[in-house]
């Protein structure tokens, strides 16, 4: 059975664990192998449970994206034609934030199903992009507002 990097840091501590009392060495290796099934356990249940979870959130993402661009296209649409005054680049940037956000959080939970280096190493890399485009999504958002107002005030 393949263990998650700290599942199997544990087990290596406790198969480490000297027992030298005689009277000891049954229960304590009783507790030990316990500690051991039970983080063989734990394991299996988050290899089971956090897949869909992580569709769920991507899902989530994906959805508040999509709604974010088809209501921020009628807006558009209502101020070339209507001479509407939405703030759709507000509401759009503000949605795409949003959205990355729910991407972002499943991003953060597939670090629990990680089992070698380099899959490490490209997800810290989407994690540090998505988090720099959250960044410039806040930081358009920030200066839109600034832009609305000619006191600064939102």
């Amino acid at each position: 059975m393949r263990f998650c990097p700290v599942l199997k840091g544990l087990e290596q501590f406790f198969s480490r664990i000297p027992f030298p009392f005689g009277p000891f060495l049954g229960i304590m290796g009783l507790l030990r192998n316990g500690f051991l099934g039970v983080f063989s356990m734990m394991e299996e249940l988050i290899e089971l449970i956090l897949p869909p979870i992580i569709g769920v959130l991507e899902l989530m993402g994906i959805f508040v994206v999509a709604w974010s661009a088809v209501h921020a296209f009628w807006e558009y649409l209502e101020n070339t034609f209507l001479h509407k005054n939405f703030a759709l680049q507000y509401h759009l940037a503000n949605g795409l934030a949003t959205g990355l956000e729910f991407k972002m959080a499943a991003e953060i939970l597939k670090t629990v199903l990680v089992r070698e280096m380099t899959e490490l190493l490209i997800l810290g890399a989407v994690i540090l992009l998505r988090a720099l485009l959250s960044f410039l999504i806040h930081f358009e958002l920030r200066a839109t507002q600034h832009e609305e107002t000619p006191d600064g005030k939102a």
